[in-house]
């Protein structure tokens, strides 16, 4: 029985490890697709900027 017990707490314990860095690399990739986004949309905030000088 301790045996059994023991087992499911290790368990537990790796998959609330694993868990955490699957959230982790969530969350990274969803920080860097954001950050392309508003670099993108600042390039054409500043082109458009740069057109409506000219005219």
């Amino acid at each position: 029985m301790q045996y059994i017990v023991g087992a499911l707490i290790i368990g537990i314990v790796i998959g609330i490890c694993l868990m955490y860095l699957a959230l982790c690399q969530y969350f990274k990739r969803i920080k860097t697709n954001y950050s392309k986004t508003i670099i993108t949309l600042q390039d054409e905030l500043n082109y458009y900027r740069r057109n409506e000088n000219i005219k």
